[in-house]
């Protein structure tokens, strides 16, 4: 098998010149409230998907690095999945029967609409879940010059098997590409058209894994920095973001009344208001 090397030429796209694309986030209706009281996405921790083959290329590199122990490698893939957050969004012009049987619940589903220039201007700042950055993580980050990016937001490349061969050279680690494996997926997931939002806590997972025993010891239970399961990516306003809330095709016939309604409670609680009317029945309503 050929060599495989993230480098410029095979990253996965990103979305230029195009901001135009509409984009799609399926959700429970509990979600979308959030979304609209509190104007942020929810990143979720890496190590919480259910597929376990995320980030997979970079895992199998770093298992092979030499000069590096066995129990850092272990943690310093851990510490790197936890630490690595996700918002997934579906590229389509249209909905996607998939889509919602996938990622709503039952009949009380929502879909946000937007498009990637929207959600690109919209995004304020992340609101960090870290507690303590510990005296050892400062170090790290001294010395290996890791540079902790801003948000990455990339189309997913589906790819028909894992690569034998992954290189990475230090110039390319510096810019943090060894982040771009996690915008690599199999090919069994190329129905999703996948668009993700991608934002790093940590150093380089390749900063852990010469760490000795004695260090990951210390750096585990006396300095530990603390990662929850989501982040809080905030935007500028829900109002600006959201084009359309789709209704799902299953719900009931008055669940677009409650939405509405919903809306306009929470309009009391906002600074810029929400157009109810931007609730909409799902086009497939009627074929279910």
């Amino acid at each position: 098998m050929a060599k495989f090397e993230i480098n410029s030429q095979n990253i996965p796209p990103d979305l230029e010149p195009d901001k135009n694309i509409t984009l799609w986030r399926y959700m429970s209706f509990a979600s979308l409230c959030e979304v609209l009281m509190n104007d942020y996405i929810p990143l979720i921790s890496i190590d919480k998907f259910s597929d376990k083959s995320e980030g997979i290329i970079l895992r199998e590199h770093i298992s092979k690095q030499p000069n590096s122990y066995e129990d850092a490698i272990e943690y310093a893939i851990k510490t790197y999945y936890k630490s690595t957050y996700v918002s997934s969004w579906h590229e389509s012009k249209n909905e996607n029967a998939s889509m919602w049987d996938r990622y709503t619940k039952g009949e009380e589903g929502v879909a946000i609409k937007t498009n990637a220039k929207l959600l690109h201007d919209s995004i304020n700042m992340v609101k960090s879940n870290r507690i303590d950055t510990c005296e050892l993580f400062k170090k790290l980050m001294a010395e290996n010059e890791y540079l902790i990016p801003q948000l990455i937001i990339k189309r997913i490349k589906y790819i028909d098997s894992i690569p034998s061969d992954f290189q990475i050279d230090k110039q390319s680690l510096r810019q943090r590409y060894d982040l771009l494996s996690f915008f690599y997926k199999m090919d069994d997931y190329k129905d999703e058209s996948e668009i993700r939002i991608l934002k790093s806590e940590s150093p380089s997972a390749y900063s852990y894994i010469n760490l000795s025993s004695n260090q990951l010891m210390h750096f585990e239970k006396k300095e530990r920095i603390n990662y929850t399961e989501t982040l809080q990516l905030k935007i500028e306003s829900a109002s600006i973001l959201i084009q359309k809330i789709v209704v799902s095709p299953y719900a009931h016939s008055q669940f677009i009344d409650t939405v509405k309604q919903t809306i306009r409670r929470i309009n009391f609680c906002r600074n810029s208001p929400i157009d109810p009317n931007i609730v909409i029945e799902s086009r497939r309503k009627g074929w279910v």
